[in-house]
């Protein structure tokens, strides 16, 4: 998978989340991380080859960065860290 694939699932997610968000970071500046252990989900415990993709949230008068994370292999979108933890945890619990 290419950083500018990456980029743009991570745009399609935010779009389907409906999730707010100020900015994202340009295809460019995307992070690629091999066997990064997986904290949250299906693959909970796995190694995977991992793309980053970080996009600012607005929190009080300050922007804090989120990142989603993406399994390079499958596309598929593992989950969204911030400050506050797992994201879709919160969207779960509050559906």
């Amino acid at each position: 998978m290419t950083p500018q694939e990456a980029y743009k699932i991570a745009l399609q997610y935010l779009k389907e989340s409906k999730r707010d968000y100020l900015e994202i970071d340009e295809v460019t500046e995307q992070s690629f991380s091999e066997s990064q252990k997986i904290i949250y989900g299906t693959h909970l415990g796995e190694y995977r080859d991992v793309w980053s993709v970080c996009y600012g949230v607005e929190w009080g008068f300050d922007t804090v960065s989120y990142f989603i994370e993406i399994d390079s292999e499958t596309g598929d979108v593992l989950y969204t860290i911030s400050p506050q933890g797992i994201v879709e945890e919160f969207e779960e619990g509050h559906s």
